[in-house]
């Protein structure tokens, strides 16, 4: 069931296309309860937001430069998207965020550890793709408002995973 979730949570803005195919309008975000679900429920809460713009505003803190191209939700030829996107001509910078709801679904820390294999393999493969002379440097982040969860920190160690921990908007 689980893997079920994935899929659809994956299929992302599209949803809205289906929405409008079928003459549906979509519900209003504003009564959906995206508490529960620890952030991946009937949409992204403010705090996820407020993580992103934070990130994007701050690209010193993932090794970018503020004078690069930058994109929240940037579209990856996988239809994946990532939450904060950094490129220059030599380097290319994903950031998948995790903000303080996640602390209610632990589960998903270890998904974010995964999205960021997963958006490092995708970046990889456009990178090698679009510029096969001379491919940029690919760097992904998990940065998470909190801490990771003990148990996960050997299975991010094991992955390769970069996580900056504790990176909060409100500080």
């Amino acid at each position: 069931m689980f893997a079920e979730y994935l899929r659809i949570l994956s299929f992302g803005s599209r949803w809205g296309t289906v929405l409008e195919l079928l003459g549906l309008s979509p519900a209003d975000a504003t009564k959906a309860d995206t508490s529960s679900a620890g952030g991946w429920g009937g949409g992204e809460s403010d705090e996820h937001k407020a993580l992103k713009q934070f990130i994007k505003a701050n690209p010193h803190l993932v090794g970018a430069e503020p004078g690069w191209f930058s994109e929240e939700e940037y579209a990856l030829k996988s239809g994946d998207e990532i939450d904060v996107f950094f490129r220059s001509g030599h380097q290319w910078i994903g950031v998948e965020v995790k903000s303080c709801i996640s602390d209610k679904l632990e589960r998903d820390y270890e998904r974010g550890l995964y999205q960021a294999i997963k958006y490092a393999a995708v970046l990889e493969a456009q990178a090698q793709v679009d510029h096969p002379g001379a491919p940029p440097i690919v760097k992904v982040f998990l940065v998470l408002e909190r801490t990771l969860p003990s148990r996960l920190r050997a299975t991010a160690e094991k992955l390769g995973v970069s996580v900056l921990e504790n990176i909060s908007p409100a500080a």
